[in-house]
């Protein structure tokens, strides 16, 4: 709920790229003029996004008409849906999928996809699976007219905002293996981080992250198997968040529609 408030400027700073980062990495704040009821020295604003997370403590006092002051960035958690269990079985009842998630942040569902290998894939679900929650187990049973054929499968995430992430069922993809740093390191903004990660088949891969109050953001597609942000942007962007954690996981493409995705791991920035 907004009273009497005009967003003026919304402006997100960047990421930490080697260059600049794409997708608009950055915190988003924005700035607002307030104008005071008739009698009061001043005016707030209360916000509701990201699922219905409220955050206020936004209140502007200077000036003698309208006021101004700085809209803090909203925290939610980022998209992100992390499977630990994918398994395609042939049985008397059909086609059964099963895959168990770790974590479903903004999720909306699952889709069920399939093709002959080296085929076009086609959704064989009717509607949208709904999601449930972390640390959930789901079933997908149906018959396949055409189960003769050698078909492969793949389960698709959605999230609230529209974006999607797929899942291959284990072995049937080349690992992404993350190296360094290590899940849950602490940094500080004068200490870079180095990622690494080793996989083989792959002709490119995305380094990716989000923190609380983004989504996921992307940096350009790249051969090598290792991502050293610039010092100062690096310290730019840690300044913004310290005390959060940052997500971070990595993107491989095997061919022209294939693609495939390490887990997610987390990095502390140190307050």
């Amino acid at each position: 709920m907004l009273n009497n408030v005009v967003f003026n400027n919304n402006s997100a700073s960047n990421g930490f790229g080697r260059g600049s980062a794409e997708d608009g990495e950055g915190r988003g704040g924005a700035i607002f003029i307030c104008t005071p009821n008739e009698g009061d020295s001043e005016c707030s604003a209360v916000i509701n996004d990201c699922g219905n997370n409220t955050f206020s403590g936004n209140t502007a006092t200077t000036g003698e008409n309208d006021t101004f002051g700085t809209l803090n960035s909203v925290s939610c958690e980022p998209t992100l849906v992390t499977l630990t269990d994918f398994q395609v079985n042939s049985g008397s009842n059909g086609i059964e999928l099963s895959w168990r998630t770790a974590t479903e942040f903004d999720n909306e569902g699952f889709n069920v996809w399939r093709r002959v290998s080296g085929g076009f894939w086609e959704k064989v679900n009717d509607s949208l699976i709904p999601a449930q929650g972390d640390n959930s187990s789901y079933y997908f049973v149906f018959v396949d007219s055409e189960a003769s054929q050698n078909f492969e499968y793949r389960i698709e995430d959605i999230d609230q905002f529209g974006n999607s992430t797929f899942h291959y069922p284990e072995g049937t993809a080349p690992l992404i293996t993350l190296k360094s740093p290590a899940d849950g390191a602490v940094f500080s903004p004068s200490t870079v981080p180095v990622f690494k990660w080793e996989a083989t088949g792959y002709e490119g891969f995305r380094f990716q992250y989000a923190y609380p109050g983004s989504g996921i953001e992307s940096l350009p597609w790249s051969p090598l198997m290792d991502f050293e942000p610039a010092a100062d942007s690096w310290a730019s962007f840690a300044q913004q968040l310290e005390g959060e954690t940052v997500f971070w996981r990595i993107k491989g493409k095997l061919g022209e529609n294939e693609e495939n995705y390490s887990d997610v791991w987390q990095l502390i920035v140190e307050e």
